[in-house]
């Protein structure tokens, strides 16, 4: 299908003596905009102008070829209110051939010169009028929409933004971080640091169908029923997780749904229990370059009203490092289209010392914006835990 063209009128053309008393005439009698200044391939100077709420653009200029100079130039403007844009130029040297007369019902005109007697006529329509009136309200209320609109998103961004947990509990053996790097100004990552009490710290990682508010909405939704859930199931993960798929599906729209990998790591012990909801699989990189990860162990949330799944555990030591990421990082592709992928999360994990949850962080998302320099395309979002030795 061949594209859509847009045609309009690129300008008129008006032939002037003197350009720069013709451009302050334009611009400070007439209250038009100078919109470009420049030489015309005939050598002669040129200035387009145009009006201050219109689109019609005037070339002035002292080419004058067909000796149109002082001449009706068959130019037309419209205005609102003919009798008072009238009198504001009357009043500031315009000159008029009458006073504004009607040629039908509906209709008045008068005509008006510039400084080099080029004429123009000025006219009010009703119906030309009308619509004008009806394009300036449109653009007015869309305008006012989109304040409006900005404002939402302005005040939703804030409110996910203080969604995202603020306190780090502080455990003996383990150093963690997160963050949240939204493609929009609102999206549907979730994460989280849950304190279970007795040393053990929930470390919780989500992505909502969808984009943008929508997927804001569900994931503040999410939220709310895995907070409100997690302390009274502390030795059962999948009846926690069961629980929270049946509020979550009962309040979501059809075909939304949320992948989740929930871990919980046990100060004492160092080890880590999880149930993966059909979400991107944790990666575990041991001290000495192993590399195991926390697979699925269930179906994503909201799709079915039932939930079924188990809960796995594994067992950690010192220096080992576990990443939980969304789709966000292994899906970011470079300029020929290529995944970061899987393997280019080991390959960043391994490509420095793992020297603390932050650096490991930061290593792991400078090289996937290095990797995927252009317009980020989807939420991402990293949590990184190491062990360490108790101190």
């Amino acid at each position: 299908m061949k594209p859509r063209t847009h045609l309009r009128i690129s300008s008129s053309a008006v032939p002037v003596r003197d350009l720069g008393r013709s451009v302050e005439f334009y611009r400070h009698t007439l209250g038009f905009r100078l919109l470009a200044e420049g030489t015309l391939p005939s050598g002669d100077a040129f200035a387009a102008v145009a009006p201050s709420d219109g689109t019609a653009v005037l070339l002035l200029s002292k080419s004058d070829p067909h000796k149109r100079l002082g001449t009706f130039t068959g130019i037309s403007f419209v205005t609102t209110d003919l009798a008072t844009q009238h009198q504001q130029w009357s009043e500031r040297g315009v000159r008029f051939t009458s006073e504004p007369r009607p040629i039908e019902a509906k209709a008045r005109f008068t005509v008006f010169f510039d400084l080099d007697g080029n004429g123009f006529l000025l006219g009010e329509i009703d119906s030309v009028t009308e619509a004008i009136e009806a394009e300036a309200r449109a653009i007015a209320e869309k305008l006012d929409h989109e304040r409006q609109a900005a404002n939402e998103l302005a005040i939703a961004t804030q409110v996910q933004t203080g969604l995202f947990p603020r306190q780090r509990p502080s455990l003996l053996t383990l150093v963690y971080d997160g963050v949240c790097l939204q493609a929009r100004n609102v999206g549907g990552d979730y994460f989280d640091f849950l304190d279970f009490g007795d040393g053990q710290l929930g470390l919780v990682i989500g992505d909502v169908s969808g984009k943008g508010l929508g997927a804001a909405l569900l994931m503040a939704n999410l939220q709310a029923h895995v907070r409100s859930h997690y302390a009274g199931y502390r030795d059962d993960l999948p009846a926690m997780i069961a629980s929270v798929n049946g509020l979550f599906e009962q309040s979501t729209p059809a075909a939304s749904y949320a992948t989740l990998c929930f871990c919980v790591y046990d100060d004492r012990t160092k080890r880590v229990r999880w149930l993966n909801c059909g979400h991107p699989p944790p990666v575990v990189l041991r001290r000495d370059g192993t590399v195991e990860w926390l697979t699925v162990t269930g179906y994503p949330l909201g799709m079915f009203d039932g939930w079924e799944g188990t809960a796995q555990h594994i067992d950690l030591s010192h220096g080992d490092v576990v990443v939980l990421y969304t789709d966000g990082v292994t899906e970011a592709v470079d300029a020929e289209g290529n995944d970061f992928g899987a393997a280019g999360l080991v390959d960043a994990l391994k490509a420095g010392p793992l020297t603390g949850a932050q650096d490991v962080l930061d290593r792991v998302v400078r090289t996937v914006r290095e990797f995927s320099p252009k317009d980020q395309q989807d939420d991402i979002t990293v949590l990184v835990a190491q062990v360490r030795d108790e101190s």
